[in-house]
């Protein structure tokens, strides 16, 4: 848990109230052996992801539209979910960024805030959590891509985040 507590960014504490969670929901065991707790889930990866999807949120925190440039950022909203299906490429890229991060990156990017899509240059997607820290890819990773959008009204992007979720891994079993 310390593991993955540092891979988040989350305290002890958060993680001790997510496992509770986890156990609670039926979806794990913990095994203690003294100071050490393990946890062991007993379901596949997808039926895992299908019995928690009704208990999980988007990771997006706040959504920005800036007038200027950026570099070191992933893709994130339509502009990841296009390099990873058939969907046409949006005006505006998105990138994401952990919401600790966001001051510093507005900072060395010199960027500006602008109220609406209108007159902006990219949009910047502040996130609960470090995305980077799950994905070392140009996007970020692909179940949080899914959070992110699956309300989005747009049958096009609903449509392409089936086909990104039949690409993984575990449909392949």
């Amino acid at each position: 848990m310390a593991d993955i507590a540092n891979l988040m960014g989350y305290s002890a504490m958060m993680m001790t109230k997510i496992r509770g969670e986890l156990v609670a929901l039926d979806l794990c065991t913990v095994d203690t052996h003294g100071r050490s707790r393990r946890i062991n889930f007993h379901a596949s990866s997808e039926q895992l992801w299908s019995q928690t999807l009704a208990h999980m949120r988007s990771p997006v925190f706040r959504t920005h539209f800036l007038s200027g440039k950026i570099a070191g950022l992933q893709l994130a909203g339509p502009s990841a979910l296009e390099k990873q299906s058939l969907l046409q490429p949006e005006e505006l890229p998105t990138f994401a960024v952990w919401k600790k991060r966001l001051g510093s990156v507005m900072k060395e990017n010199h960027l500006v805030e602008i109220e609406n899509d209108e007159g902006a240059d990219l949009i910047l997607e502040e996130w609960y959590y470090d995305p980077r820290n799950i994905s070392k890819t140009e996007t970020v990773d692909p179940l949080s891509l899914y959070l992110s959008l699956q309300g989005n009204p747009d049958e096009r992007i609903q449509i392409a985040l089936e086909e990104m979720l039949e690409a993984l891994p575990w449909s392949k079993d």
